[in-house]
């Protein structure tokens, strides 16, 4: 009777929060490896520049494209894990 019908409801929901623990579990790790990918891609522009600090002009909007494009992907993907 009622007692079974709540037995068999805390059973699905233990699976829905187990379910929904692994998916957070999940999201974190890709945002870390985005995180991480970020702050590699950071530490190289920062790296480029210092060695390109006599560089032109060119250079320097070659460089601000690339950190840009790379920006905007990462908004793109931080985007996907929240919608997703």
């Amino acid at each position: 009777g009622r007692v079974s019908e709540l037995v068999s409801a805390g059973e699905i929901l233990k699976g829905e929060r187990d379910a929904l623990l692994k998916l957070i579990q999940s999201m974190r790790r890709e945002y870390e490896a985005v995180q991480a990918a970020k702050c590699t891609q950071e530490d190289e522009m920062r790296a480029l520049k210092d060695r390109m600090m006599l560089g032109g002009a060119a250079r320097n909007r070659m460089l601000v494209k690339g950190g840009s494009a790379f920006n905007g992907l990462v908004r793109a993907m931080k985007q996907d894990l929240v919608e997703g």
